[in-house]
């Protein structure tokens, strides 16, 4: 998998290592996704430095799950939503087999837009913004901040991801080809 991990923090026991099941008060784990093929460098706005030296923390939770599901992501501040959604699709183990949408408390709504640009609208009120214009640094302005993201409308799987904060990049820099290089692990004991 060359654009997320997912990697037991220190405080993961030797039985969870690795898992990506429902997280209980004694176990959790840390996704960190760093953006190899979803962002290219011809893609990064203009506006924000090629190489980028801290990352956002968010916290995401399925919303009235007990118990309580969740996942903290380490990303890209300039990822868009769009982006966001593959992330959170790999995460929480959706097939992305459905439509999605993130909205905030205010009705703003984002959304991929119908064919041919059509504003789904989904019963918000309020035009819905296209999720693969708007960058996370851009949605997620103040720590703390709340989206609710519904995966599968016909189900609502609601979920809320949280910016926590930002944190210090543990990834290098983008190579030539826009792909993200790795620091070189031990050799597995034989």
């Amino acid at each position: 998998m060359d654009a997320i991990d997912t990697a037991p923090s220190s405080s993961t026991t030797g039985a969870e290592n690795g898992s990506r099941a429902c997280h209980h008060a004694e176990r959790t784990t840390t996704t960190t996704a760093t953006v190899g093929h979803l962002l290219r460098p011809r893609q990064w706005p203009a506006r924000y430095d090629a190489s980028v030296s801290t990352m956002m923390q968010l916290r995401a939770w399925l919303v009235d799950s007990e118990p309580e599901v969740w996942r903290r992501l380490v990303v890209d501040p300039r990822l868009t939503l769009e982006q966001l959604h593959a992330v959170l699709q790999h995460a929480f183990g959706w097939t992305n087999s459905h439509m999605h949408q993130f909205h905030e408390k205010d009705g703003t709504c984002y959304a991929k837009p119908g064919p041919g640009g059509i504003d789904l609208g989904f019963g918000t009120g309020k035009p819905t913004i296209d999720e693969r214009k708007v960058l996370l640094a851009d949605v997620f302005d103040r720590p703390k901040k709340t989206i609710a993201y519904e995966y599968d409308f016909g189900d609502s799987w609601a979920h809320a991801v949280r910016f926590e904060k930002m944190v210090e990049s543990q990834a290098s820099a983008p190579d030539r080809r826009g792909g993200f290089r790795r620091p070189r692990a031990a050799p597995m004991d034989r």
